[in-house]
């Protein structure tokens, strides 16, 4: 039974039909009773909805290695004794894991059964007696772990699977001494099947965050104090984000050649040297705007490399059923800390001293570094024989082709570009805005962004809810249509309060789009090109952002000595708007579930890079 097809015996009445007889090879304390043969069941469509409606008016039977034999039932695993079709090239664990449709470090939601069977499977045959792997009660652990210890037994373990069921009508009936297994909700779902490894990458981006708001808000209010040119101040914003313009696919390359890590902890600690220096600078009274241009462009090189790589490394550590939620967590993390917390603590100690913000954001990089440094593991992506391997140039040329003929990734980084010029544009002089026209302070300043945050905060929690509930294609087009909306609001008003609930949708929408485009790719991108294409994509997306606070900046130049410094200061939103229309009208008809869907199949059948 080692070639061909993958069956797996069913409880229910399936149309094949055995009698439940324990023959001479079957498990110890294996469920009696009728059983039906279905062949391979993939994770959806008319297999999987079978062996649903098969189970509807009974609990699986679970079969566990315990003293004496005993049948456990559990509400959504069923386990069956079959095969999985296997070549004699093929790696053991990567063919249990592929069979059974999940990804290396899968955590289940149940007690995972595969260890047990495997061990009670092997001991029955006499061919692994000394192979030992009762989980420890209460730990979960992955396939490909329980698993490795048996390269001997690669044949019996070949006639073990395990298949998620989740029954459809009537709840699995319990011992009424135990307690049935409840959903998680709230903060229990959102952090569900997340581990140690994810939650240190979750500290060192906050910790990274938190500095990058205090510095966000502080570099720009610096230069106002030493000019009131909006060119001059719209090129602070410029020197941040013109490294994503030419440096990002450099760095997206070296995220798929080099330990992502290593990358990530080089970032950060050069960011904390940077941040020490221009620290001294302001302790001293001896900066300058070419001091602060420069700092932030080093500061914004490294911000590529931290981010991009990321994102690169993130799909290692969660599996691929929770990358939105790991990714509304991520984002959720920088909202609330670099401008929910950070910008308003920024705004009340910029007027007691310029240089602290610098001070603490070379500590939060410094602790970043740390907390990545601490990631357990190696994180290069497989080597290529030297001959074999192309140059950098040839990497990245890769990485914008395959972006380039992806229709709907290419789509989805034309309009980031888009959106992200002219979100460039409104924030390049929206400090002269705030204290100008709507008349606030550094704190107040501070308080304005804090405020705006709230509503991205709202969308990293919300975003998974959202796209369940309406989909990714009209939760991308939502984030089209309410930004229209707040730069119109932003472009008339006068008041504060007005301002901040404009900017919080604005906010709200951005964030889930981030979320559901940053897991689109995580998907669609195969893990060997993840780090380009990622590069690619930023670079269209994020490399609009220096051009886009270029020309912001000199559109409030040129309305200010042609109209007026209001209308100039007010103008960048207005473009918004017409931006966001012409996206409304050309790019999201492209946008649609049905296309997303036919690409998230298309990657499901493509052969890993």
């Amino acid at each position: 039974m080692l070639g061909g097809r993958r069956q797996e015996l069913v409880g229910g009445d399936g149309a094949e039909r055995g009698e439940g007889r324990r023959g001479a090879g079957e498990l110890p304390g294996t469920a009696r009773g009728p059983v039906g043969l279905l062949p391979r069941s993939p994770r959806s469509g008319p297999g999987r909805q079978r062996l649903q409606e098969a189970l509807r008016d009974q609990g699986p039977e679970v079969v566990v290695d315990r003293p004496g034999g005993r049948v456990q039932r559990l509400g959504e695993f069923l386990v069956g004794h079959g095969t999985l079709a296997a070549g004699e090239d093929d790696p053991q664990p990567g063919r249990v894991t592929e069979g059974l449709g999940l990804r290396r470090g899968h955590r289940p939601t149940r007690r995972w059964v595969l260890g047990p069977l495997v061990t009670a499977h092997a001991r029955l045959l006499g061919r692994c007696p000394t192979s030992r792997l009762p989980p420890t009660p209460g730990r979960w652990q992955s396939a490909t772990s329980l698993t490795r210890p048996l390269d001997r037994c690669q044949p019996v373990v070949r006639r073990c699977v395990v298949l998620p069921v989740q029954p459809t009508r009537t709840p699995v009936a319990t011992p009424p001494t135990d307690t049935a297994p409840q959903p998680p909700g709230g903060w229990r779902r959102r952090t569900a099947g997340l581990d140690g490894r994810y939650w240190r990458l979750w500290g060192a981006v906050a910790s990274s965050n938190l500095g990058d708001g205090l510095v966000s808000l502080a570099l720009p209010w610096l230069a106002s104090l030493l000019t009131r040119d909006p060119l001059a101040i719209a090129g602070v914003a410029l020197a941040t984000r013109l490294p994503w313009l030419v440096f990002s696919l450099q760095a997206g390359a070296w995220s798929d050649r080099f330990d992502r890590r290593v990358l990530m902890v080089t970032a950060n600690g050069l960011r904390a040297l940077i941040a020490a220096s221009v620290t001294a600078a302001v302790a001293l009274d001896v900066a300058t705007l070419p001091l602060l241009y420069l700092a932030a462009f080093g500061l914004g090189m490294c911000e590529v490399v931290f981010d991009n790589t990321s994102q690169a490394l993130l799909p290692s550590l969660v599996t691929r059923d929770r990358l939105e939620r790991a990714n509304g967590n991520l984002m959720g993390a920088q909202m609330v800390i670099a401008d929910f917390v950070a910008r308003p603590i920024a705004g009340a100690i910029v007027g007691v001293s310029l240089s602290l913000p610098f001070a603490i954001d070379a500590v939060t990089a410094a602790v970043s570094a740390a907390l990545i440094f601490s990631l357990p593991g190696s994180f290069r992506t497989p080597e290529q024989p030297a001959a074999d391997r192309p140059s950098m140039r040839a990497q990245i040329a890769e990485g914008l082709r395959w972006l380039w003929r992806h229709r709907l990734l290419r789509t989805l980084a034309i309009a980031l570009g888009l959106m992200n010029g002219v979100g460039a544009a409104m924030m390049a002089t929206f400090v002269l805005f705030a204290q100008e026209i709507l008349v606030l302070d550094g704190l107040g300043f501070g308080l304005l962004l804090a405020t705006g945050s709230l509503g991205g905060l709202l969308g990293s929690v919300l975003a998974p809810s959202l796209t369940a509930r309406l989909g990714s294609g009209r939760s991308l087009l939502l984030a089209v249509v309410v930004p229209i909306l707040g730069s119109a609001a932003i472009a008339l008003t006068s008041r504060p309060s007005v301002a901040a609930a404009a900017f919080a949708a604005y906010s709200f929408t951005a964030v889930t789009w981030n979320v559901v485009t940053v897991s689109l790719r995580q998907v669609l991108i195969p893990d060997g090109l993840l780090g380009r294409v990622n590069s690619v994509y930023r670079f269209f997306g994020w490399g609009m952002m220096p051009i886009g606070t270029l020309l912001g900046g000199g559109l409030v130049a040129w309305l200010e000595a042609t109209v007026s410094r209001d209308i100039g200061l007010r103008a960048p939103f207005a473009a918004a708007v017409v931006v966001h229309l012409l996206l409304l009208a050309t790019v999201s008809p492209r946008l649609t579930q049905r296309a997303i869907d036919e690409a998230r199949a298309a990657a499901d059948e493509a052969p890993s890079a």
